[in-house]
């Protein structure tokens, strides 16, 4: 164990490339076509945007007129309590949504129950250890572990196992940070379904060394 690579530890094969999420900002309509426009002409192939309350089906339905091949998520950041989601979600359906990331506030999340998910759902602040995972089980379909959330990767990796053992989906985010906080999340995202380590893309200057950006994709 002494020489052995965190990767060889943890019994996980690194990939020369990963697909990462970019995410957009809460901002205007306009702005958020902008916005899109401008991570589709750098490359981005997955695109997560962050929404409050307003303007909701119109900025994705812009969204998806910029971007007609991405892929698309929405991050709907807590905001969507009182709303009909059931509604919402039927009104979103013909964009091809990925994902809706916690619409509700963690533990005000018991609506969820109530109808099926034609949208799968990602728990993100309802979800920051392994075992709060048997309790959101029924709630949503997904997660997203971030290390800065959980504590560090030996408790993301424990979240990796127990969302398999319950049938969730994974996803591995990030608070803003630099590359050297991205590298350390890399071997929870080598097991993910879904990547969302664009947080040096944010960054005014970057630690070295550097991960590489280009074209929507992490280059190890």
């Amino acid at each position: 164990m002494h020489k052995q690579t965190v990767w060889q530890q943890v019994g996980i094969q690194p990939h020369a490339s990963l697909i990462t999420t970019e995410t957009l900002s809460i901002a205007s309509l306009e702005n958020t076509v902008a916005a899109t426009r401008d991570a589709i002409s750098r490359g981005a192939q997955v695109i997560k945007l962050k929404l409050d309350r307003s303007d909701i089906v119109e900025k994705i339905a812009a969204m998806r007129d910029a971007a007609p091949r991405a892929t698309l998520m929405v991050d709907a950041t807590e905001s969507w309590a009182g709303l009909d989601l059931l509604s919402l979600c039927h009104a979103l359906l013909p964009y091809n949504i990925a994902l809706i990331e916690q619409p509700l506030p963690a533990g005000k999340d018991q609506e969820l129950l109530r109808f099926s998910h034609h949208i799968p759902l990602c728990a993100d602040e309802s979800c920051r250890h392994a075992s709060d995972i048997p309790g959101i089980r029924r709630r949503y379909e997904m997660i997203n572990i971030k290390l800065d959330k959980c504590g560090g990767l030996t408790e993301a990796l424990a979240m990796v196992r127990e969302a398999r053992l319950h049938g969730l989906k994974l996803m591995v985010g990030c608070l803003v940070g630099s590359s050297l906080a991205m590298e350390a999340a890399l071997p929870v995202a080598a097991a993910s379904d879904y990547v969302d380590l664009d947080g040096p893309l944010w960054l005014a200057a970057d630690s070295s060394p550097y991960l590489t950006y280009h074209h929507g994709r992490i280059w190890l």
